[in-house]
């Protein structure tokens, strides 16, 4: 267990601080926060998820970009294409940063808005809003962390 919270704590602290370095590139950098900075991560569900969720018990990933979950959340065998639901959750980065395993913020070439995020299991469940259904063929529902 200390292992594992010096690991997230160490990834806490740099995913700031790479971010922040980031956001001084921005036009506007005076109005970032990270509290403004939403990740996300897209699944093919079988069923919708329900206002309170406990998040499977594996390593998930979430994306600072939309694409990336938005073909997730898309992928799907012949045998799922009709039964299931097509998902994009999102949340505020504060609400996962600490208990990011590792990230993608020093991958050579690599830049900051193509950051993957290795985030563990919560330890408790989660509340869920559900914010509509975007698109058509396959239309995408999206939830966000309450």
């Amino acid at each position: 267990p200390e292992q594992m919270a010096a690991v997230f704590q160490a990834n806490s602290d740099m995913l700031e601080t790479t971010l922040y370095a980031y956001s001084m590139l921005l036009p506007d950098s005076s109005s970032w926060s990270i509290n403004r900075v939403y990740v996300r991560r897209g699944m093919h569900r079988a069923t919708d998820i329900p206002p309170v969720w406990s998040e499977q018990q594996y390593l998930n990933s979430y994306s600072l970009t939309v694409t990336v979950p938005e073909q997730f959340a898309q992928t799907q065998s012949s045998g799922t294409r009709q039964s299931g639901i097509p998902t994009i959750v999102s949340a505020c980065l504060p609400s996962v940063q600490d208990r990011v395993v590792a990230f993608a913020g020093f991958v050579e070439g690599m830049t900051v808005d193509q950051a993957e995020l290795v985030v563990a299991p919560p330890v408790r469940e989660i509340a869920v809003r559900y914010l509509g259904t975007h698109g058509s063929d396959p239309a995408i529902e999206e939830y966000v962390y309450d």
